[in-house]
């Protein structure tokens, strides 16, 4: 319906899409624990110009008060640290 192509599934609830024409990437997750009032919007995500810049990314929100809840990668090459907001 909007052109979106798939990229990749992680497990049966999570889907890597991507819009027409551009590098980004949507993640839609299905989460039936979802915390109350976020209006089921569990997380948000983004990819890091340069993958190098990862640790530091995550250092740096660590240093701000967030912590990193895990840390993997959804398919080869494709990195990702769960984290939360200070």
């Amino acid at each position: 319906m909007f052109g979106l192509q798939e990229l990749s599934w992680d497990g049966p609830g999570m889907v890597f899409l991507r819009p027409p024409a551009t590098l980004d990437t949507i993640t839609l997750q299905q989460s039936p624990d979802a915390s109350p009032g976020t209006g089921n919007i569990d997380h948000f995500g983004f990819r890091l110009a340069d993958r190098r810049q990862l640790q530091r990314a995550i250092e740096e929100v660590i240093a701000a008060g967030g912590g990193l809840l895990e840390r993997g990668e959804h398919q080869p090459q494709s990195p990702y640290p769960y984290l939360t907001d200070p």
